[in-house]
């Protein structure tokens, strides 16, 4: 009997709307639009994962540490967060994200990059976080 294709399953493997990082074998970059930034190293961003299907994931920019927004750091963190902000609210970005698993607060470390510049790079450079990879913070 045939049956016309139309009506076979259509099963698809996971895929990855962009391309895989030159940086790490782990590595891979989404188109995204940064929904929200919470605080200066987190940031909540829709990713275009292709075939028009999208996903809403929090994101922590590895490699930063940026003041808190509470406590002795209360007005640094805030200046943070509008710096951050300003540069990547409602924008479309890469996502590159590190590894294929989340951190311990259910977010996956990631870079961002907009317009070719590395945001997680330019918030240390502006002075509102500091170069962070792991350990006990200051």
């Amino acid at each position: 009997m045939h049956v016309p294709w139309s009506s076979k399953p259509i099963v698809l493997s996971a895929c990855r709307n962009a391309s895989m990082s030159d940086s790490g074998a782990n590595d891979w970059r989404y188109d995204a639009t940064i929904l929200k930034v919470k605080d200066g190293d987190t940031v909540v961003a829709q990713v275009d994962l292709g075939f028009s299907t999208h996903l809403i994931q929090t994101f922590r920019l590895i490699g930063i540490n940026s003041p808190e927004k509470t406590g002795k750091t209360k007005l640094l963190g805030e200046q943070a967060t509008r710096y951050l902000i300003d540069k990547v609210e409602g924008k479309r970005v890469i996502i590159e994200t590190h590894r294929d698993a989340m951190e311990k607060y259910g977010r996956f470390l990631a870079t961002i990059w907009l317009d070719g510049v590395n945001v997680n790079k330019l918030m240390v450079e502006s002075g509102n976080a500091v170069e962070y990879w792991g350990g006990k913070r200051e």
